[in-house]
């Protein structure tokens, strides 16, 4: 409120100043201003109505020419159609016109053929052909008849006679053809046949190796017990020495191949069917020379429970195996534990010398002696690019 009072003062004396002249020009100009304004909006408003007007307009003439383009349209569409019937019209006429045609000029022939004299024999058979020569030649029927059966028995008689006569080529051809294969076989078998030929020694088929080995050795299982496979094996490791080489052993029963299973089921191993059901049908069992000792290579099937089983295994694992990889029975002391290492790469879990095991990949698992026979599965198997 107070600065509304200020204003009007400062708008009084500012008026008092100017006088009454200068109030009258500031009026003034003001309403000129004004009407000014006033005219300019009303041009501004009359401009935007003519430029509305000629839009509306522009819309009126675009819609009069769809129109028309669509009554030409429909018109070239009637006069098309028009043109279409016109034309089928007349093509029915002239097909009308040539079938009216075609009528009359069968009607025509058949006339013609009427009027004409009957001079057309009527059909012609065996018999109208015998009697027509028996009247030209002057013979009997009987005579023709007989001369065409003597005609017909000579004719079988001369096919009969070619018949035996082809029948005796082709059997003579075949006997040949047997004489002279039989002859054949029997030059090429007295050539080519060896002149004694050796029984094989053995049907077993060896498995293909997890690990190259250079030497490869066949156990048979028939007759053999725990103790007997365990002294065996034993006998192959000391056989062995320090050679740098690998001793590949694989069992047999039957002359057949034996898995795992069967395999620790004869050495009493007591693995539970959940680890035993994670491995795959193919193992090996590998003498190193220079590690002293031997490997278990088994495939795997299922790695979680392959894993888990051989944690629980842990247990037992040197003293179930000892005799296996070392040719000797093994007590490790009962404060020792497996501890984890990293073997070239590979992790690995030892106990402490005694036994030392890990998975090449998912699907191979080594069991080892010591980490020198480990070592060199790695290196066998990287050379294998496993």
């Amino acid at each position: 409120m107070e600065n509304q009072d200020l204003a009007n003062r400062r708008q009084e004396a500012r008026l008092a100043l100017e006088g009454e002249a200068r109030q009258k020009k500031r009026e003034s100009d003001k309403e000129e201003t004004e009407s000014r304004r006033r005219e300019a909006v009303r041009a501004l408003e009359g401009s935007e109505r003519h430029l509305a007007k000629e839009k509306a307009e522009q819309v009126i003439k675009l819609a009069e020419l769809a129109v028309k383009q669509t009554a030409e349209a429909a018109a070239e569409k009637e006069r098309a159609a028009a043109q279409a019937a016109a034309a089928s019209r007349a093509a029915t006429e002239q097909a009308n016109q040539n079938r009216r045609t075609n009528i009359n000029q069968a009607e025509k022939t058949i006339q013609e053929i009427k009027k004409a004299p009957a001079s057309l024999s009527g059909i012609r058979t065996l018999k109208t052909y015998l009697t027509e020569a028996a009247d030209s030649e002057k013979i009997s029927l009987t005579r023709i008849a007989l001369s065409t059966e003597e005609k017909k028995r000579v004719d079988n008689l001369a096919t009969t006679k070619s018949r035996r006569f082809g029948g005796v080529i082709i059997v003579l051809i075949i006997f040949l053809l047997l004489v002279g294969g039989g002859a054949y076989f029997f030059a090429f078998s007295k050539i080519n046949l060896p002149k004694e030929v050796n029984p094989p020694i053995s049907t077993v088929l060896k498995p293909e190796s997890l690990i190259f080995a250079e030497k490869h050795k066949v156990l048979a299982l028939e007759k053999s017990s725990a103790r007997e496979l365990k002294r065996q094996i034993n006998e192959e490791i000391m056989a062995t020495g320090d050679a740098d080489e690998v001793l590949e052993l694989f069992f047999t029963n039957n002359n057949q191949v034996v898995n795992f299973r069967f395999w620790q089921n004869l050495l009493a191993l007591g693995r539970t069917e959940n680890f035993l059901s994670a491995l795959g049908t193919k193992f090996m069992l590998g003498i190193y020379g220079k590690g002293s000792g031997s490997f278990l290579a088994l495939t795997i099937t299922d790695y979680d429970r392959a894993f888990a089983g051989m944690l629980a295994w842990e247990k037992t694992l040197a003293i179930d195996l000892g005799e296996i990889l070392a040719g000797q029975t093994v007590n490790p002391p009962r404060e020792a534990k497996f501890t984890d290492q990293v073997l070239k790469n590979i992790d690995t879990r030892e106990l402490g010398g005694f036994v030392v095991y890990g998975f090449l990949n998912r699907n191979l698992l080594i069991i080892a002696k010591n980490n020198t026979v480990f070592g060199e599965v790695i290196d066998r198997s990287r050379q294998a690019g496993q």
